[in-house]
């Protein structure tokens, strides 16, 4: 029950702007990984203590590490744009490489260091060192995150 809650109230808060939220200082995603370490705590009924403990069960509680989850969240938004082709302003902002064996995103030429976190470089980055299998369009939504998780889960980073 409290798995069901947490993933209902609270995670569903934290997920609604995430994407836009990681391209922000490594302080404010370490304030947003203590949360999710408080909200698994409360799911798994660990005590204060415990850290050990609550560091082995947050990739139960997310599917990942925390850090990959960030990444996931980031690549199935970017996802979803190009399957729906919208926003057409988002969607205009990237460019892809086609090489014979691969699909490639030019990352943008970066003028300020602050644009360095924005979400079009991160995703850009991302995408790139992804195995050629998961840089394809054809999958369905949900079955492309089910192979993100699991490419994930096996490329801890």
């Amino acid at each position: 029950v409290r798995y069901r809650l947490a993933h209902a109230l609270l995670m569903s808060k934290i997920n609604y702007s995430l994407e836009v939220y990681t391209g922000t200082s490594s302080g404010n995603i370490d304030y947003l990984k203590r949360i999710v370490r408080r909200i698994v705590r409360y799911v798994f009924d660990v005590r204060v203590r415990d850290h050990d403990r609550v560091s082995e069960l947050v990739p139960d509680f997310l599917g990942c590490e925390f850090h990959n989850y960030l990444h996931l969240r980031s690549l199935l938004c970017f996802y979803k744009i190009m399957k729906l082709g919208q926003p057409i302003f988002l969607v205009d902002d990237f460019t892809f490489i086609h090489s014979t064996r691969n699909i490639q995103i030019e990352i943008p030429r970066i003028h300020l260091s602050i644009l360095e976190r924005s979400f079009k470089v991160r995703v850009c980055r991302i995408w790139n060192h992804l195995p050629s299998t998961l840089r394809l369009f054809s999958y369905s939504y949900l079955i492309y995150k089910k192979h993100l998780l699991n490419w994930f889960v096996l490329n801890v980073s």
